[in-house]
């Protein structure tokens, strides 16, 4: 048993810990992120670039026209306008495997997004492959030497040293192998290639657009899908038409030809119950009413229940009617649904098969211009070989002279394993601010900590509950009646029906430190509870200056208690009943001067006693405590309250504040009701109720008071 305990006061320490790094979790994330971002834009603002140098030696074709050879300048420009041709930046990304490499500082800097995974150049769009080419040569520069004219020096430029070695050795040995190297060529070959390279990269471009990321094998299984669906909606297009039909004839056939409602041919099982209700109702009244006046007890008794039963009998015809209503509107929307569907089926059909079309003929006149780029690029290779190219500066010749070296450079520590650190340290960061603010956070949490600010026993603790759209949590005991909050509800009244029926007690007063912590929540289905018990039950708003019971039950604002107090209105003219709870409510009217003067006048007290000769239960929705001095006048005129308190709501010297007014006043406080409770709150008060002060010798003082 010590070992369940313990495990369960473990359990429920750790869900404290969870929820304190929820409430805060603002500040944690933040930290968190300002951390690793520092970390970051350190690391990169503090990347020393390194540049390695492979020197070329270069022999060109002698002249025949005597003009001296060219200097190193110019066979500068003539290399780095080879390299910049084409293909050769897609050899050299290819070679050292750029787009898988962990170092893709150069793609990220230019603004270059390539997913991870094993990726080619001929596999990227034409927009990402000019990306890429332009990203490698902002890193690499050729340059002569000033004294040796034959010799050419090849450097790329990277964070790393051993990169940049690699890139330009990588360069140099592509260039003196003669890979995608070519002789010089004339100006009209020149246009040519340039022409055709054009149309080439456009016509890629169009196709790209047009596949938007899809092979055109998976643009004709598209096309396949889409005519299957097309045959199977029709399918479900006919089904749903019949449905719609039928739904429709049977919500006819519920009216006559005059548009009323035939109720002849209303059927279910409720509604046949209820019927049989009615009828021996309906007798014993009959027979009651021969026999004893409207004002006899049982007079009155058997025509609430019979028009109880006529309102429930409606009620169900009602939701008969409204559920074919719904049948038939959702059958046509269904309809409607797949009519849409086919509608875009066909539209999608009719675009994939165009597209498709135009990339067959696109591919068509690619494959064209690559021929004729291929057959231009043999014929000036036959050329350069027979040295038949007029331009002035021809290479015969390219051979390494020096490679890179790596310069001998500290290790530094990669992002990767900065960023953990960061992020490790700024969470550590974040934990500790968020502990330093709850330690500062003065709200009461628990219904131990509310009791000893208060001095009250914790009667109920209140559990918070997601109530789904569109139900409210103001009627969850009536909506949702089997959620751990209605339960608690439950409990509630049954502790309040046990105490306060052996002690007579008929009015209470429901309040609380300041707004919003539940209290008309708490009120409203208390009030249902008592009712569910069997009780008759009147909710008063007492709350004049913010009243909100008329607006969750949308029932009038006036006639109301300011409207009682002001005036001579009979007391019958103000109450309006709630028949979904059972419950009667008067609301909180309009008020036309101080509600203090109100609430303190002598005729408050007659609206109470008057209530108390009809309703054995009077609720009453107090203001805050901290903000009305009409707060501790409506305590003292009911027999108990009930004080809420929301978690996290209040200090505990509000608390006290709120409980020592009421007390002054001459007010008995029942006990406190914790609201809005955390589920690991509600299992440590549990597991502890043992522990608790204990609400019974409170009750039985009561007594003696």
């Amino acid at each position: 048993m010590k070992s369940r305990s313990a495990l369960k006061q473990f359990i429920g320490r750790l869900r404290s810990a969870v929820s304190l790094l929820y409430r805060h979790r603002g500040v944690v994330l933040g930290v968190t992120a300002a951390a690793a971002a520092s970390v970051f834009v350190t690391h990169r603002l503090h990347q020393t670039p390194h540049r390695a140098t492979a020197c070329l030696h270069v022999e060109t074709i002698a002249t025949t026209d005597g003009q001296d050879p060219p200097d190193s300048s110019a066979l500068a420009d003539e290399l780095k306008r080879c390299i910049s041709q084409h293909d050769f930046p897609g050899k050299i990304v290819r070679k050292m495997d750029l787009l898988n490499r962990p170092e893709r500082w150069m793609l990220s800097r230019s603004g270059i997004s390539i997913a991870s995974g094993s990726r080619t150049m001929e596999s990227l769009p034409p927009a990402v492959q000019r990306g890429v080419t332009s990203a490698f040569l902002t890193q690499v520069a050729v340059r002569g030497d000033a004294e040796k004219k034959d010799l050419v020096y090849v450097e790329f430029t990277s964070p790393d040293s051993i990169i940049s070695a690699s890139f330009a050795n990588a360069i140099a040995e592509e260039i003196a192998a003669g890979a995608g190297f070519t002789a010089s060529l004339p100006a009209e070959d020149r246009e040519t290639f340039a022409k055709i390279d054009t149309g080439i990269r456009e016509i890629e471009e169009r196709i790209e657009a047009l596949k938007e990321g899809r092979s055109v094998a998976e643009i004709v299984q598209s096309i396949s899908d889409t005519v299957v669906r097309q045959t199977e909606l029709v399918d479900r297009l006919r089904t749903a038409e019949a449905e719609a039909v039928e739904s429709e004839m049977n919500y006819n056939s519920l009216f006559r030809a005059d548009g009323i409602v035939n109720r002849e041919i209303l059927r279910s099982e409720n509604l046949d119950r209820f019927r049989e209700q009615w009828k021996e109702i309906e007798a014993k009244w009959q027979e009651v009413s021969k026999r004893y006046r409207r004002r006899h007890p049982t007079y009155i008794t058997l025509q609430r229940q019979r028009d109880a039963l006529e309102t429930e009998i409606r009620n169900e015809e009602n939701r008969i009617i409204e559920r074919a209503k719904a049948r038939q509107q959702q059958a046509y929307r269904e309809l409607t649904a797949l009519e849409d569907q086919h509608t875009q089926l066909a539209g999608q059909l009719e675009k994939d098969s165009q597209r498709y079309s135009t990339i067959v003929s696109l591919e068509d006149e690619l494959k064209r211009m690559r021929s004729e780029r291929q057959a231009l690029s043999e014929r000036i290779n036959r050329e350069k070989d027979s040295g038949e190219n007029g331009h002035p500066v021809r290479i015969k010749e390219v051979g390494v002279h020096s490679w890179a070296q790596a310069s001998a450079t500290p290790q530094r520590h990669s992002p990767q394993f900065m960023l953990l650190i960061s992020l490790v340290c700024g969470l550590c960061g974040g934990i500790a601010l968020a502990c330093l603010l709850e330690f500062h956070d003065r709200k009461v949490r628990s219904p131990d900590e509310a009791s000893r600010a208060s001095g009250l026993p914790a009667v109920s603790a209140i559990p918070v509950f997601k109530i789904p759209r569109p139900l409210s949590v103001s009627r969850i005991t009536q909506d949702l009646p089997h959620s751990p909050t209605a339960e608690a509800f439950r409990s509630l009244g049954r502790f309040l029906d046990l105490a306060l029926e052996r002690q007579g007690i008929r009015k209470i007063s429901l309040c609380s430190a300041r707004p919003g912590e539940g209290k008309t929540t708490v009120a409203v289905n208390l009030a249902s509870v008592l009712a569910q018990q069997g009780h008759h039950v009147v909710l008063i708003d007492g709350n004049l200056r913010s009243p909100q019971i008329h607006s969750l039950f949308e029932k009038d604002l006036v006639p109301g208690l300011c409207d009682l107090l002001t005036g001579f209105l009979p007391i019958q003219d103000a109450l309006k009943r709630v028949d979904i709870l059972g419950v009667t409510i008067l609301p909180a009217g309009r008020v036309t001067c101080d509600p203090v003067e109100l609430i303190g006048s002598p005729k408050m007290r007659e609206i109470l006693s008057e209530l108390e000769k009809e309703f054995n239960r009077i609720l009453v929705d107090a203001p805050a405590g901290l903000i009305a001095a009409d707060s501790a006048l409506l305590g003292s005129m009911t027999d108990v309250s009930l004080f809420i308190s929301g978690s996290g709501q209040s200090t505990s010297r509000e608390i006290q504040m709120a409980v020592r007014r009421i007390h002054s006043s001459g007010g008995k406080i029942i006990g406190l009701v914790m609201n809005r409770l955390e589920s690991y709150q509600l299992d440590i008060l549990t597991s502890g109720a043992s522990e608790r002060k204990s609400a019974t010798p409170f009750l039985e003082s009561l007594t003696t008071c």
